[in-house]
């Protein structure tokens, strides 16, 4: 295994131990936020827009979904179209929704804090490894796209 491919393994297993730990945290500390049915619905939205926008783009990258540090081609079309990682967008609004849906402060906090650090340096890397490999059509989608 390659020094690059041991570092985004780690990367990975990271990210994988960061949701169960925000998960246990959403679970243990539940019931931290004010109990008010308004927040529980409010949560339930962010969840189902967090769902909407990671459903399509994850089933629009079927077999380019690699969990490995490389790519066949750029996705430009559907969600991608507008936004560069909608995964990672709509897995942080899941977890930021179900906290608020279990009325988890903590589970909100660690949610903002990890997951959004976990993803911020994967995006990092995989910014890294994409520009190496598609040059000035990376950049130029890069330029044109949100996040």
């Amino acid at each position: 295994m390659t020094e690059e491919k041991k570092s985004y393994f780690w990367l990975k297993t990271s990210i994988f131990f960061g949701y169960i730990i925000v998960i246990l945290v959403m679970i243990t500390s539940a019931g931290t936020l004010p109990e008010k049915l308004i927040v529980r619905y409010i949560g339930w939205v962010i969840f189902i827009v967090g769902f909407i926008v990671w459903l399509p783009a994850r089933i629009q990258l079927r077999k380019y979904y690699t969990s490995l540090p490389e790519a066949y081609k750029i996705i430009k079309t559907g969600i991608y179209a507008k936004i560069r990682h909608p995964i990672y967008i709509g897995v942080e609004l899941m977890f930021a929704g179900f906290s608020l849906v279990l009325y988890s402060l903590w589970g909100l906090v660690s949610t903002i804090v990890l997951i959004t650090a976990l993803h911020y340096y994967r995006i990092i890397e995989e910014e890294r490894l994409l520009e190496e490999r598609f040059g000035k059509d990376w950049l130029e989608y890069k330029k044109n796209t949100w996040f």
